[in-house]
């Protein structure tokens, strides 16, 4: 199951709640509870992981009756890996990856185990799925990015800023798809004739010397 951004936020949690409970569906009868992983970097949002409860409870399943919830939080990108294997150790049914930098690590933690993400990723390019159409293996998910988006962020931001001229871009260098996050962007700052700068992140400490040397542009965009 693969989704771009043209979905309500609910129906979107919605969706993903689907698609975690129709791959630990078959693994063993309904009357046995279920253990969901959830993988992140840093505590997911409320209004996420409520989404994501009601989801489910949409689908007739009811937290504490039906499934638990047991979460791998990592401090940092870094983290992940071992947060991921930490999830395998206690053998739940199903990962969740949530957010770009949990999805690759739970892929190659996870063995058998399903896994559905929800991140800014293109999955085919990432090596995750073979296409969209036929995923296969025991990986599907979400995926947020799109050039039609990105174009269209940069739409905003010149409507907000009509003498915007330059924009540098944040990105993160730990993400898995940095590199086709930075070719979108710079596909659609050329369609808007709009200088673009890419500014990476590869250490927390970084930041600040990034916002230095982003003074002297016209506004400053966050990436993956």
């Amino acid at each position: 199951m693969f989704s771009g951004v043209h979905m309500r936020r609910r129906d979107f949690i919605s969706a993903l709640s689907g698609a975690a409970w129709s791959l630990t569906a078959h693994a063993e009868p309904l009357k046995q509870m279920r253990r969901v992983g959830f993988l992140r970097v840093g505590p997911p949002p409320a209004s996420f992981i409520d989404g994501f409860r009601q989801g489910l409870r949409d689908l007739g399943y009811v937290e504490g009756q039906h499934y638990v919830i047991e979460y791998s939080l990592a401090q940092s990108a870094a983290q992940i890996p071992e947060a991921a294997a930490e999830l395998v150790r206690r053998k739940v049914n199903i990962i969740v990856a949530s957010g770009t930098p949990s999805v690759l690590p739970a892929r190659d933690a996870a063995g058998q185990i399903p896994v559905v993400f929800v991140a800014a990723i293109d999955p085919v390019a990432a090596g995750l799925v073979a296409s969209l159409a036929r995923p296969g293996k025991n990986i599907t998910g979400m995926t947020t990015i799109s050039a039609d988006v990105l174009t269209k962020r940069l739409q905003l931001v010149r409507e907000l800023l009509p003498k915007l001229t330059k924009v540098v871009f944040l990105v993160r260098e730990s993400s898995p798809d940095t590199a086709h996050y930075v070719k979108e962007s710079a596909t659609a700052a050329r369609s808007l004739g709009i200088e673009l700068q890419i500014a990476i992140e590869r250490d927390p400490k970084d930041i600040e010397g990034i916002f230095v040397a982003a003074q002297g542009a016209s506004a400053l965009m966050g990436g993956r």
